[in-house]
């Protein structure tokens, strides 16, 4: 359930902390005696009347923050020379906004105790505007626009709504911006989680305010310019929010601290490391060069070993563009798979001295990919000694295959052996367990690729039906600001745009099985 609606201040004053103070008086009983019968409070009514207590309790603090916030602006105006300042407004009409605006946040610290509850049972989903009608028609209108988005994500259906006790309150934030000239935007957002854990409650309440007094040139803002302000702010706060909310999701359900150091120290080798050894690999079919290296850390003289495919002119048709390998690394942990070897990519200079050589090779820039040593392909073994379920496997790889655009998935790229983050360290010798790897992504991102949720794959096993619960999850997360963010380095803005297109497309598929299979057949929890 999201609602957005807008009301103006002064009818919501007053009324709020008062509704579960006293009994209620319910209509004449059905049977006609026309008696009005005094309802005593339910356990539930109680219950809010707590919380709503408790939240003034917690608005008192916030007023302390909206004093800091008022202090810390008043010094920030009073430091800003009038010569510097720019625009329409002239030196002495600017110190007036500026007054104006010091004496609303006053106002702000005065009523911060102000309460938006929603105690109705909302049966839709969608957003609606609905302004008071007796506000603006009365001409009580008093130059403030209030928006709340009210938002509540319930992990299922429940007899009565959940009121929370004191413990349950988890934050409430308050930030103010001058959106323009003459007015003021203050978006207070708290955000509470039920105490089993079932449901989470996001409210965010913005205001608009006038800041003009009668010197200035304009001396109000129409009703819907207020409306539109605040509305703008209130989306911009909702933004913040959500990407702050979605960082921390990753940050939470990101790898393991022991993983997640491993591949930092086999990246930190990749991206420094000094070459003690190199030697030529077998050349693929198209001749597509790669180089077998033995790597130093300078600092901490761990070794490991890498395959080197530098970049070649044109990337060979799309065929072999290196950087993909990174993309392919870096998007594979965005997911949570962690199926393809570490990779790093390096633009410095790279001088290779190849034993029976005598000329060296120089090379501008390159993909430095992690070499799993003793493995075979997949199909080698049989299907329990994978170490993973097979078709997740499968559908992990189709999903990560479709982001890429990458069609060139065959057999010889499905390997298995020592994982390189999931094992222990014995003798100062890494052993990894055995698991499914993926390897060679260079030819992600082609153009005149087809890649489908419905392909066959290498195995011949068909469409995929199913996909990881943590990888459907995490699909839904993979926004543009993450993509742009983590992959932006080596994808344009036109291929970020059609990889999330390509995401809604995957997301798509996966909902539809759900509505057609169920929930249960489709997610592997």
């Amino acid at each position: 359930m999201a609602t957005l609606s807008y009301r103006a201040d002064h009818q919501e004053r007053g009324s709020r902390g008062q509704q579960w103070a006293k009994p209620q008086v319910v209509p004449p009983h059905p049977n006609g005696s026309g008696e009005h019968l005094i309802e005593e409070p339910t356990p539930g009514e109680e219950a809010l009347q707590r919380a709503v207590q408790q939240l003034q309790a917690d608005n008192a603090e916030l007023q302390a923050e909206v004093h800091h916030l008022a202090a810390t602006l008043r010094a920030a105006l009073a430091s800003t020379p009038d010569s510097g300042q720019s625009g329409t407004l002239d030196a002495d009409e600017l110190q007036q906004q500026q007054a104006a605006a010091q004496r609303f946040l006053e106002q702000q610290c005065q009523g911060a105790d102000h309460l938006m509850l929603d105690l109705e049972q909302h049966d839709h989903s969608h957003l609606c505007l609905h302004p008071d009608g007796a506000a603006w028609q009365s001409g009580a209108y008093d130059g403030a626009s209030s928006a709340s988005l009210l938002s509540s994500l319930d992990g299922g259906p429940a007899a009565a709504p959940v009121y929370h006790q004191p413990p349950s309150v988890s934050q409430a934030t308050l930030s103010c911006s001058m959106q323009h000239p003459g007015s003021i935007c203050c978006s207070k957002l708290s955000s509470t989680l039920d105490p089993g854990g079932a449901a989470c409650t996001i409210s965010l309440h913005t205001t608009a305010r006038c800041t003009a007094d009668g010197t200035t040139v304009r001396r109000h803002l129409a009703p819907e310019e207020l409306r539109a302000l605040a509305a703008h702010a209130l989306v911009g706060a909702a933004h913040s929010f959500s990407q702050a909310s979605t960082a921390d999701y990753r940050a939470k359900l990101g790898l393991l601290q022991v993983v997640a150091a491993r591949h930092a120290d086999l990246v930190r080798v990749l991206e420094q490391g000094v070459v003690i050894c190199a030697e030529h690999t077998q050349p693929s079919q198209f001749d597509h060069k790669s180089y077998l290296l033995t790597l130093q850390d300078p600092h901490t003289a761990q070794r490991v070993h890498a395959i080197y495919k530098p970049r070649v002119y044109g990337d060979a048709g799309g065929w072999h563009r290196t950087p993909m390998e990174w993309v392919a690394y870096r998007l594979n942990l965005l997911l949570g798979l962690d199926l393809v070897p570490p990779v790093a990519y390096r633009t410095a200079p790279l001088t290779l001295n190849l034993g029976g050589e005598e000329e060296e090779l120089v090379f501008q820039e390159g993909a430095m990919m992690l070499w799993v040593e003793h493995c075979k392909e997949l199909r080698e073994y049989p299907q329990r000694e994978w170490g993973v379920d097979p078709a997740v496997l499968l559908s992990d790889t189709r999903v990560l295959d479709v982001l890429l655009h990458n069609s060139d998935r065959h057999h010889g790229h499905f390997l298995l052996g020592p994982h390189w983050a999931q094992g222990r360290e014995r003798g100062g010798h890494w052993e990894g367990v055995p698991r499914p790897l993926l390897i060679d992504h260079a030819a992600s991102f082609r153009k005149e690729a087809v890649v489908s949720m419905e392909h066959e794959n290498a195995f011949s096993t068909g469409a995929v039906r199913c996909v990881s619960a943590s990888t459907y999850l995490r699909l839904r997360f993979l926004d543009s600001h993450t993509v742009s963010e983590e992959l932006g380095h080596h994808l344009s803005r036109a291929e970020q745009r059609a990889l999330l297109h390509r995401r809604d497309y995957v997301l798509h598929y996966f909902d539809d099985l759900v509505a057609s299979q169920g929930y249960a057949a489709t997610v592997r929890e």
